[in-house]
């Protein structure tokens, strides 16, 4: 968690090389309840 607390808030928006955002992979797999998913939603 500490790693997605530091990243830039650009690079948690940015799309990746699929063009899928962080957002969009983690509910696509399901991982909304993950405290990871939490804490980049509140940096967002």
């Amino acid at each position: 968690m500490q790693i997605a607390k530091k990243m830039p808030k650009s690079d948690l928006e940015a799309p990746e090389a699929d063009g899928k955002t962080l957002q969009v992979w983690v509910a696509e797999n399901g991982l909304q309840d993950n405290p990871i998913a939490a804490v980049i939603n509140d940096r967002l």
